[in-house]
C-alpha cells in the first residue's frame, strides 16, 4: 500500500476500518493477516528498517497483571536520540488500534520523546503463536499498565502521556491510573466512549452535507452521476482527505482532476478513480490487536459502522459497513456484562492532573464533539482546549511530525509549513507537556501568522463546569 503524502502517527481507527471496506480486503486478505505472527525480535531484525537509527531495548512485561503466574512477554521502546535524564519525557501512546510509529518523530527538542509498540504490534509482537492468538492478551488498560512498566525502565519519576486518535484511549486510562507519575495529559483527535457515534457520527454526516450543498452545480451533479454507480464514491474520497487540515482544498481539487479526466475520455470507469488517491494509510498494522480492541472495547460486535451513501441528495448511513464490521468480529463472543465492562468510556476514567486537547474541528476519524464532552466530563482539575476550525485529525501533530527517512535515518519536516509557526506550535505543546496554562502571547502569535488556521482556545479549572 502507498504511504501517506502525510505518514501519520496515529493511523485512526475509523479510517483503518475504511481501508479495509474499500480495498476489499475483508475477506481475501484480512483473516490471513489475523493468522500471521512472527516474534517480536526476529521481525525487528527483518522488517523494521529504521531500527538501527534507534536508540531501543526490550521492557519485560507481565503477560496478564491480575495473574503473574502466566509470566512475561516483551515490550519494544525507543527513541531516536540519546536518552537525556536532565530533560523532561514524554510517552506517546500511537492510534490505531494496532498502529505502528517507526516513520516519523515529534519534534521537541527539549524533551525526551519516548516510542513503544503495543503489544501485538511490529517489534512488540508476542513470543509465541498461542499468546498472538488469545484476545485477552491485548488491551487498553495492559497498554497503559505497559507503559508504566516503560516508565520504571527509563527511571523516569514522572512523565507527559500523548494519546493521538486510538492512542488517547491508553492515555486516558493512564493517566487515571497513574496520577503520581502523570505530569500532564495531551490528547489528540479524541476518543470519548465505543458506542454508535464513534463510527456513524452525526457531527461528520452535517458537516459532509452541508459542505455538499455548497459545492457548485457542477461538482454535486458529477458527484451524484458516480454516486448512482457507486453509492459510497462521496464518502470513501472525501473522509480520508480529513485527515488533513483543508480537506476542501484537497478534495475539490482531487475532483476536478477527475472532472477533467472525464471529460477527456468519455465513458471512463472514473468511479474506480477513488482508489488512486495518494492519502492512503501505511502498512505497518498490526491487525490481531486491531481486532481485539475494536471488537471488545470500541463496539464493533454491536451495529458498529454505517457507511454514508446518497439517498436521494441526502446522506445517510447504510447497513453494508455494520456487515463488514460483524465479519471482523467473528468468533468474538461477549456476554451482555461483559459487554458493558469492556465498552471504553472516559468517564470510568477520571483525570485530575492537567489535560491538554488538540482538535480540528473537521476532523473525519474523530469527531470533535467527542473531544468537548472529553473536556467537559472526564478532567476534574485543570483542563485547556485547542481547537482549529480547518483542522482534521492531527493539527498539532503534522506541525510536530518529521518524517525518519528508511535508509539514511535523515528526518524531514513536512516543506509546506511555515518554519515560525511550527516553532510556535513546538512551543505551545511543550509548555502543555510540561503542565503549564500555555502563555496568552505564544497563542495569540500563532494565530496571527496562521489567520486561515488560528487555535481556539478554552482554559477550565476544577470538576464543576
Amino acid at each position: 500500500m502507498k504511504s501517506m503524502i502525510r505518514p501519520s502517527l496515529k493511523l485512526g481507527l475509523f479510517v483503518m476500518t475504511l481501508m479495509l471496506a474499500s480495498c476489499g480486503l475483508l475477506e481475501q486478505v484480512a483473516w490471513d493477516l489475523l493468522t500471521q505472527h512472527t516474534p517480536g525480535r526476529q521481525y525487528c531484525a527483518s522488517e523494521v528498517k529504521t531500527h538501527r537509527f534507534q536508540y531501543s531495548d526490550w521492557v519485560a512485561v507481565p503477560v496478564d497483571y491480575s495473574r503473574p503466574e502466566r509470566g512475561w512477554t516483551e515490550i519494544y521502546t525507543w527513541t531516536w536520540d540519546p536518552f537525556d535524564p536532565e530533560k523532561p519525557s514524554v510517552i506517546v501512546f500511537e492510534g490505531g488500534p494496532g498502529g505502528g510509529s517507526h516513520s516519523g518523530h515529534l519534534e521537541l527538542p527539549d524533551f525526551n520523546v519516548i516510542y513503544f509498540d503495543q503489544r501485538g504490534v511490529a517489534c512488540s509482537q508476542a513470543p509465541t503463536r498461542a499468546l498472538h492468538e488469545d484476545i485477552t492478551y491485548y488491551s487498553s488498560e495492559n497498554t497503559a499498565r505497559d507503559a508504566e512498566q516503560l516508565r520504571k525502565h527509563y527511571n523516569v519519576s514522572q512523565w507527559s502521556a500523548y494519546g493521538s486518535s486510538y492512542g488517547t484511549v491508553p492515555a486516558t486510562i493512564y493517566g487515571h491510573l497513574f496520577p503520581e507519575a502523570t505530569r500532564a495529559v495531551l490528547l489528540e483527535g479524541v476518543i470519548f466512549a465505543g458506542d454508535q457515534d464513534l463510527w456513524s457520527s452525526g457531527y461528520t454526516q452535517r458537516v459532509l452535507q452541508r459542505y455538499f450543498e455548497g459545492l457548485s452545480p457542477e461538482r454535486q451533479n458529477f458527484i451524484m452521476q458516480v454516486s448512482h454507480r457507486d453509492p459510497s464514491f462521496f464518502s470513501d474520497l472525501i473522509l480520508p482527505l480529513m485527515f488533513h487540515d483543508n480537506f476542501q482544498q484537497l478534495f475539490e481539487a482531487h475532483l476536478d482532476e477527475l472532472m477533467a479526466k472525464v471529460e477527456q475520455a468519455a465513458g471512463q470507469n472514473f468511479a474506480d478513480e477513488k482508489s488512486e488517491s495518494e492519502f492512503e494509510v501505511q502498512a505497518e498494522m498490526s491487525y490481531q490487536t486491531y481486532r481485539a480492541i475494536f471488537c471488545r472495547e470500541l463496539g464493533g460486535t454491536e451495529a458498529g459502522s454505517g457507511q454514508l451513501v446518497f439517498r436521494g441528495r441526502n446522506l445517510v448511513y447504510s447497513s453494508k459497513k455494520r456487515d463488514q464490521q460483524s465479519r471482523i468480529c467473528r468468533g468474538v463472543h461477549l456476554g451482555e456484562g461483559q459487554k458493558h465492562k469492556l465498552r471504553y468510556q472516559a468517564t470510568d476514567y477520571p483525570l485530575t492532573v492537567p489535560v491538554v486537547y488538540f482538535q480540528g474541528a473537521r476532523d473525519g476519524a474523530t469527531a470533535p464533539d467527542a473531544a468537548v464532552r472529553h473536556f467537559k466530563q472526564v478532567p476534574k482539575g485543570i483542563r485547556q482546549m485547542f481547537i482549529m476550525p480547518n483542522g482534521g485529525h492531527g493539527p498539532s501533530f503534522f506541525r510536530l511530525a518529521q518524517l525518519v527517512e528508511a535508509r539514511t535515518g535523515e528526518r524531514q519536516s513536512f516543506p509546506d509549513l511555515d518554519p515560525e509557526l511550527r516553532q510556535l506550535q513546538i512551543e505551545i505543546f511543550s509548555q502543555a507537556a510540561l503542565g503549564l496554562v500555555v502563555e496568552p502571547e505564544v497563542i495569540a502569535e500563532f494565530n496571527r501568522l496562521s489567520p486561515g488556521n488560528p487555535w481556539a482556545y478554552a482554559l477550565r479549572h476544577g470538576a464543576n463546569w
